[in-house]
């Protein structure tokens, strides 16, 4: 689960589209990231393992990633939906390109890979997003799909940056909907921490963020996460970071520079003399079997 704070939305669109009157059935599937389907007209059913939910005329049906269900067309009439993500992520246009490339399987429960899937979403303060909601307007909401389908279609000058703005006002009428999560405590609130110094290792992050984040006292956050990982939370997160660094060198041609930046090191010496004590190697040990690459 990831926290996120409103203030990094920057919603992506990966694609779009309208279904048409009765699609066929297209069997169990597993998506990598966030699915939302407005209904104008008619219905359309998810099938989860454990429950199923309808969307009728004027509703928001949110499907989050990697989770096996089964959409029943049967009744839709016209449903526009679109896949995104809720942040810019530095696989984004590899993802897009590896369902174009596969969209027989991509998606099929079966062949799902993990490892390409994004995290569920949820928001500090214990918030998380609805499985369906109803539109307050739902002729204007009907247009705004309509714009993100057809920006995502023609993709005229400047697409991306219309199309996250017609997102954002989904997102924010979205967020107005939000559901009370399960108290932190009944989903192990030191698993919780962790995830979330994963999720903002990026940037500067202090014990004094995370005890105003999940309400504990600094000090206790600490002695949690000692007792979890037998491990300080300095050290906790200068693993992090240092598996990120890893993690891109070994599957991107990112420079030191950016990934540097990208890991929360305030430059690529700190970063590089972290790499190295921690692990006895330099970036280049990782790369060697890459080919070139720009340092």
């Amino acid at each position: 689960m990831k926290f996120l704070d409103y203030q990094k939305l920057n919603p992506c669109i990966r694609s779009a589209g309208r279904e048409h009157m009765h699609e066929p059935d297209q069997g169990k599937r597993r998506i990598y990231d966030y699915e939302f389907l407005y209904v104008h007209q008619g219905s359309i059913r998810v099938n989860y393992t454990d429950e199923s939910i309808e969307a009728f005329e004027g509703q928001i049906l949110i499907i989050p990633p990697n989770r096996t269900h089964r959409l029943d067309h049967s009744h839709s009439r016209e449903v526009y939906w679109v896949h995104f993500d809720f942040f810019y992520h530095d696989d984004q246009a590899d993802l897009a390109r590896y369902i174009n490339s596969h969209k027989d399987k991509a998606l099929g429960d079966g062949s799902f890979e993990e490892k390409k899937a994004r995290q569920p979403i949820s928001f500090p303060g214990g918030y998380g997003l609805p499985s369906l909601y109803t539109s307050e307007d739902s002729e204007k909401t009907r247009q705004i799909f309509v714009n993100i389908v057809n920006l995502f279609k023609d993709k005229p000058q400047g697409w991306q940056i219309e199309s996250k703005i017609n997102l954002l006002v989904i997102l924010g009428e979205t967020l107005e909907n939000l559901i009370a999560l399960p108290p932190i405590d009944q989903v192990s609130p030191t698993h919780a921490i962790i995830q979330y110094m994963k999720d903002n290792a990026y940037r500067k992050l202090t014990l004094g963020e995370l005890g105003t984040t999940f309400h504990y006292h600094p000090d206790t956050i600490n002695r949690m996460i000692r007792k979890d990982r037998d491990k300080t939370y300095s050290q906790v997160l200068k693993e992090i970071r240092i598996d990120k660094v890893i993690q891109l060198l070994e599957s991107t041609a990112l420079s030191l520079d950016e990934i540097s930046l990208h890991c929360g090191f305030s430059d690529r010496s700190h970063m590089i003399k972290t790499l190295k004590t921690s692990t006895g190697l330099r970036p280049s040990d990782y790369r060697k079997d890459q080919g070139p690459w720009t340092p």
